[in-house]
């Protein structure tokens, strides 16, 4: 009887064992995919109001039984100390792998907000090094790179690699930026801007308010400074700060400015020439 209840129990073991590892791969967040073809382009979510303590987890494409199935968006529980970082699908040769969002700890910076990911912010004394040139040579339709970006992370900068992600149409992508306040640099998140546009331009009816003073920090070897501007964004002008952009090697930085056309505002690009 001893021996017969001991196969038993560890018969029951490996079984709970094996259901607990099966479970593990379909957590919500944590499913990992590789698949042949492209993911849809993101569908036009609309974020609900910020809730206190907790983070927006945007939705995504699952590839379910060789179809795209649309998972959407859900609140977490805020996590102290800690910045969520989003999954993405990411093209690696000739197939498209999930890489799944994740909590990361930002030892040494303070966050600041937290209503939803596109609220946080970092504050830090370091100032980051100059950004990688990491632009891809090639150009994929229906896609927009976004560049990589210097990271805070356990009292060290680590750089976090630009990836690929799908246009939304009607929506313009504000790169994000460090900016420098004081003696601290806020990490300011890139963030999609809901736009009128046309032929490229943002076009609007009502005038942008007059600049604001800008504080332009000593100059920076090698970089050049992106002055502040008016942007319209959900029906609003939001104010957008200005900031350091490496320079380019025999080539000027042109202002981007808003131009009066026919009663009609248009936002006009800065370029390099």
């Amino acid at each position: 009887m001893t021996r017969k209840w001991s196969w038993l129990a560890g018969a029951l073991s490996a079984l709970t064992i094996a259901t607990t590892s099966l479970s593990g791969c379909v957590v919500r967040g944590r499913a990992a995919w590789v698949v042949d073809t492209a993911p849809p382009q993101q569908e036009q979510e609309v974020q609900p109001a910020p809730r206190e303590g907790y983070v927006w987890i945007k939705g995504r494409w699952e590839n379910q039984g060789g179809r795209w199935v649309w998972a959407r968006g859900y609140w977490e529980q805020q996590r102290q100390n800690y910045v969520w970082v989003d999954g993405r699908w990411e093209q690696r040769g000739g197939q498209w792998h999930w890489v799944p969002g994740r909590w990361e700890q930002g030892g040494g910076g303070v966050m600041v907000g937290g209503g939803g990911q596109a609220d946080v912010m970092w504050e830090v004394e370091a100032e980051p090094p100059a950004p990688q040139m990491d632009q891809p040579n090639e150009i994929r339709p229906g896609y927009i790179w976004i560049r990589g970006s210097w990271e805070y992370r356990r009292g060290q900068w680590q750089w976090r690699t630009g990836y690929w992600e799908a246009e939304r149409q009607g929506n313009q992508w504000i790169e994000g930026r460090w900016d420098r306040r004081g003696n601290r640099f806020v990490w300011v998140p890139g963030n999609w801007s809901v736009n009128v546009n046309v032929g490229g331009n943002v076009q609007v009816d009502t005038a942008p308010p007059a600049p604001q003073i800008e504080q332009v920090p000593p100059p920076r070897q090698g970089h050049v400074w992106i002055a502040g501007r008016w942007a319209w964004e959900g029906g609003r002008w939001n104010w957008k700060g200005g900031y350091w952009q490496q320079q380019q090697q025999n080539r000027v930085w042109v202002q981007g400015k808003w131009q009066n056309q026919n009663n009609r505002w248009i936002w006009v690009e800065g370029h390099w020439e």
